[in-house]
This record gives structure tokens, C-alpha cells and sequence, in this order.
């Protein structure tokens, strides 16, 4: 074995024995080539896989203007490329949309300079705003609350209750949690021709697992290409009803759904919507 090799070796070895649960998607809504990939995929009308297909983003969006107030000022977290805050400033509201992905930001923003809607889109993690009293509706959808870690969670719920308004609404979605068993850990890997990660030529190796522990299903994937070694994971943190009522603990009601369309809650579905309010 070259001593390249060995190096290569290494660094897959280190990069496997990373404290996964502490790592999150840092780089993919920023990376040149992935950024592109995800926005493809957000525009993709027909594909659930990056944002919901188009109609069902409709119909969300109708069933929210019939939850808020009219000429509501939303905050959209999470916003990608503008799908929700462009057909619900079509029903009046106006709209702040903040998002990581600088291309999914400038792609909004150039629909939105053909549309002129009451809409502003932010480059930021949405993580770090500081808004106190400013809105009517915050919204966070397509169960980005599922993909927080702990810290995180709680620092961004701090933020949305001091970002709303007396009465204002908390609107989002997660997964639920399941009664089933799910202990279960799978390994793969696949050769491929570029792809998602990459235009290079790239070996995947992907874990997939469910941890007791968080309540979460986690998903690491390790790209190799050449002797660059990139780590992804994708955690999806699953909630109960319970769960739900003591972090929201400081809004007044708070009501449950099947989900962002408005659908009758169902315990036995695997994602359920709530609406908080303050």
C-alpha cells in the first residue's frame, strides 16, 4: 500500500469515528455543485424529495390564509426558493422569506422582481435573526424542525415566540413519532459517474440508521472523490404530541393536524403539523 493510500485510509477511518450526532449538513446548501442540485430539486414539480410537489404547496398555502389573518406579515423559515411565500403573498400577505442557499435566495428573488409581490428574501440561517414583535405568522415547513439539534431547537423557539406578535401564529411541521419498533442500522455503497454530490467520478458510502436514544432516524452518507473526503448527515428527529405540548408550553393553544394541508390529525401517520398561538 502507497503511502497516499495509507493517507486516504486515514482520514476515511477518522472521518467514520466523527461524533456524528454532533455534525450537521454544514455545507450543503452552500456547496457549489450540491447547492445547484437541491435548488433542481425544489423546482421539481413532480418530486416530493427537496420541497413538496406544487400542488400540494397550493393547497398548504390556501389552507394557511384561511388560518391567518388577512394582509398577515409572515416569516418564512427555511424559504428555498420562495414556493410558499410566493402564493401566499399572491393571497395578499406579505412576506420575508430567509434562507441558507444563496442560490435558492437568487432564484426567488429574480421571480420575484418579474411578480413584484409584498415579498423580501434574507441570506442567513434563519437561526441566528433577532425580530421581537414584528409578525402575525412565522412559518417552518417541510419538517425543517425535525432536522434540529437540540441546541438549536430551543434557541430558534426562544427566537419565533419573541418574533411574533400577541396572538401571533407558530405554524410547522414534523415528524411523528411512530409506535412501531425501529431498531435497525443498514450499510451501503455505490460507484458512481458524478450524481448528486458530484460531477467527479465518486464512491458513496452510506449509513442509515435509527437511534433509540434521540428518537431519530439518521442518515450519514461519505463521498469519496479522489482523495477528498466529504461527510453528510441527515438527521430527522421524531416527536410526539407530547413531545410538542411541553416545548410549546408558553403559547396559549396549540392545535394539531396530519398535516400542513390542513388534513384531521392521525396518530398513525408519519408526520403531523401544529398551530401554536402566542
Amino acid at each position: 500500500m502507497s503511502l497516499e493510500e495509507k493517507k486516504v485510509i486515514n482520514k476515511l477511518i477518522k472521518e467514520i469515528k466523527k461524533d456524528e450526532l454532533k455534525s450537521r449538513l454544514s455545507n450543503l446548501w452552500d456547496d457549489p455543485y450540491i447547492s445547484k442540485q437541491m435548488l433542481k430539486a425544489h423546482l421539481n414539480s413532480e418530486s416530493d424529495a427537496a420541497s413538496r410537489k406544487i400542488s400540494t404547496i397550493k393547497e398548504s398555502a390556501t389552507w394557511i390564509d384561511k388560518k391567518i389573518k388577512e394582509k398577515s406579515k409572515i416569516l418564512d423559515l427555511g424559504c428555498g426558493p420562495g414556493l410558499y411565500a410566493t402564493e401566499l403573498a399572491k393571497k395578499g400577505h406579505s412576506v420575508i422569506g430567509v434562507d441558507l442557499s444563496t442560490n435558492s435566495i437568487n432564484y426567488a428573488k429574480k421571480v420575484n422582481e418579474k411578480n413584484k409581490y409584498d415579498i423580501e428574501y434574507i441570506n442567513k440561517n434563519y437561526l441566528f435573526l433577532d425580530y421581537e414583535n414584528k409578525f402575525d405568522v412565522v412559518l417552518l415547513i417541510y419538517k425543517d424542525f425535525s432536522a434540529l439539534r437540540k441546541k438549536e431547537r430551543d434557541s430558534l423557539l426562544n427566537m419565533i415566540h419573541k418574533a411574533l406578535k400577541t396572538e401571533g401564529l407558530f405554524i410547522f411541521d414534523v415528524t411523528q413519532l411512530s409506535n412501531k419498533a425501529k431498531s435497525f442500522q443498514n450499510k451501503t455503497w455505490a460507484v458512481n459517474e458524478g450524481g448528486f454530490w458530484t460531477d467527479k467520478n465518486n464512491l458513496v458510502l452510506e449509513e442509515d440508521e435509527y437511534c433509540k436514544k434521540i428518537k431519530a432516524h439518521k442518515t450519514r452518507y461519505i463521498v469519496i472523490t479522489d482523495n477528498i473526503i466529504k461527510s453528510y448527515i441527515v438527521i430527522d428527529k421524531e416527536y410526539s404530541k407530547e413531545d410538542i405540548k411541553e416545548l410549546l408550553d408558553l403559547y396559549s393553544e396549540v392545535s394539531f393536524y396530519a398535516n400542513v394541508c390542513g388534513g384531521v390529525y392521525d396518530q398513525e401517520s408519519n408526520e403531523m403539523a401544529i398551530i401554536a398561538k402566542k
